[in-house]
């Protein structure tokens, strides 16, 4: 098992998912729609179909194209939304409560 505040983000790998934290990336046989149901919403956040962030890795926030937002992580890696999920993110990194780890660069 892997303590899932180390989790950076999680994606979609066939049928499986790839769970990366840092430079390493594990496989399980989990999907992606269990995980999102069984990690806390207070911390991860689905971002695109494929795609689950945890909110404590990332180091800043962008808008991008309309609707969009792009991720940078402590690690660097930077990973963009799709306007499809636009309106969970914004609920889970409501402006008005952002930290300064998590403020939305205009």
């Amino acid at each position: 098992m892997i303590d899932p505040r180390t989790i950076d983000y999680i994606e979609a790998y066939g049928n499986y998912v790839r769970i990366w934290s840092g430079t390493y990336s594990y496989i399980s046989r989990e999907r992606i729609a269990e995980l999102t149901s069984a990690l806390s919403a207070s911390e991860f956040v689905r971002i695109e179909r494929s795609k689950l962030l945890n909110l404590r890795a990332v180091a800043y926030i962008e808008k991008s194209k309309p609707g969009t937002f792009t991720f940078t992580l402590g690690s660097g890696t930077r990973i963009d939304s799709t306007p499809t999920y636009r309106d969970e993110i914004l609920r889970a990194v409501h402006p008005g409560t952002l930290s300064v780890r998590h403020r939305v660069k205009e």
